[in-house]
């Protein structure tokens, strides 16, 4: 958990047409040895075949437009630089990256890969407008909606009105100890909205004077910084801010890893903690008011990207399933830094959807080897892709969210409510 924000790349609202790279990055576009390592880690290449999808493949395009916008020759006699063929190519790859981190592990010269991806993003979509098909619309529906898909953001906060015995109060409350930012997959889709009911569920046994800003939260605005947009994202940012101050909350949980990653990384705050669920809810269970009915599975547990390799958080997670499963639990291989992609981040999924698919087989296939009945996930994008994923090679194996197993299985005490 953090009770500030991380450690701030270049400034986030900076125009990326005066500066499209920092000077970190610049030096790390030529220090790619071209070694290949990246390759191993990056499951858009193992799906696609073409080295232009992984960093290696994009520093390597870069590097030749490099070259021919600045060739002295170019100057010389007044010739064009890069051909918009050329521009074509290497923004192919660059949007077909998931910013999965993973490469980042792997790279032997210790490279930034996301940050570095994210601003060759950020140098095509705004510097040179070439954003791919579709994320014109998912910008313009966060900035007009509120939300990524588009809806009337009055909506945000049905999911709640579907459980039983609420506060009255709990979508109209002034003041909150705590603010659960549900984010948008949550609030929206149909397939995962278990999820942020099962957590506010948990929260409301466990004590928790807790509010949420319904139709007043927007976007948290990763879409968009991913999606090279980053310039667009401060309204929302500034927008969710002012919501944490109404409501007097010192404390944020999410249950969305991409939303936590954003708010730590990018929300200028200072004071307010910030949680992901499975933070929270292993702080319950250290504190023995969340015990559990051993369940009757095996379980196994699925490192979200921005949760893990984003923000490293690893061990709360297991410290729940060990708690729940005991020796049940059977570690996913490969698991934590090394952890596969669901195929669901870098908004892969706004332009290329069958790659998207692709990606997470593999996770899948992880999954069903690993001999586990249930896979446990902290993510809602990883869920939702996960589910489709096994549904379609018929397994029986079930994804849950952490949130869900802890309102499925636990015990709460000290005063709360049991299940």
């Amino acid at each position: 958990m953090a009770t500030v924000a991380e450690e701030q790349p270049r400034s986030l609202f900076a125009d990326p047409r005066e500066r499209p790279f920092t000077t970190r990055q610049l030096l790390e576009l030529d220090a790619c040895t071209r070694c290949g390592e990246c390759l191993r880690a990056c499951d858009s290449f193992r799906v696609k075949g073409d080295e232009s999808v992984s960093l290696m493949g994009m520093i390597r395009r870069r590097r030749r437009i490099f070259h021919e916008d600045g060739s002295l020759l170019r100057k010389l006699f007044h010739r064009e630089g890069a051909s918009e063929e050329a521009w074509l190519r290497y923004q192919e790859g660059v949007f077909d990256c998931t910013l999965c981190g993973r490469c980042e592990v792997y790279c032997p010269v210790g490279i930034k890969t996301r940050d570095l991806a994210i601003a060759m993003r950020q140098e095509l979509a705004t510097a040179r407008c070439m954003l791919p098909q579709n994320l014109d619309r998912a910008r313009d529906a966060v900035l007009e909606e509120g939300n990524i898909f588009g809806y009337p953001n009055e909506e945000r906060g049905i999911w709640a009105e579907f459980l039983d015995d609420l506060p009255a109060d709990l979508l109209t409350k002034e003041r909150a100890d705590v603010l659960y930012f549900v984010g948008c997959v949550s609030s929206f889709s149909p397939a995962v909205q278990e999820i942020p009911q099962a957590f506010l569920q948990v929260l409301l046994k466990a004590g928790v004077d807790v509010g949420l800003l319904a139709g007043k939260e927007w976007c948290c605005g990763f879409p968009l910084i991913v999606g090279g947009l980053a310039k667009d994202a401060e309204q929302v940012i500034r927008r969710n801010i002012d919501g944490i101050h109404r409501l007097g909350a010192k404390t944020v949980v999410f249950n969305c890893p991409s939303c936590y990653y954003t708010w730590r990384r990018y929300y200028p705050l200072e004071g307010v903690r910030l949680m992901h669920s499975a933070e929270f809810i292993a702080e319950l269970v250290r504190s023995g008011r969340l015990k559990f009915r051993p369940p009757d599975t095996a379980v196994t547990y699925h490192d979200p990207c921005d949760l893990g390799r984003g923000l490293g958080v690893y061990d709360p997670p297991r410290e729940v399933l060990r708690a729940l499963a005991g020796g049940a639990y059977v570690e996913l291989t490969p698991s934590r830094e090394r952890a596969l992609c669901c195929g669901g981040g870098g908004d892969v999924e706004i332009w290329d959807p069958e790659l998207v698919g692709e990606v997470n087989n593999m996770l899948t296939s992880a999954v069903e080897k690993s001999g586990a009945d249930v896979v446990v996930q902290g993510c809602p994008q990883c869920k939702r892709t996960t589910q489709r994923g096994l549904s379609a090679k018929g397994s029986g194996v079930r994804s849950m969210d952490i949130a869900e197993v802890a309102l499925a299985y636990g015990i709460f005490t000290d005063g709360a409510a049991d299940d």
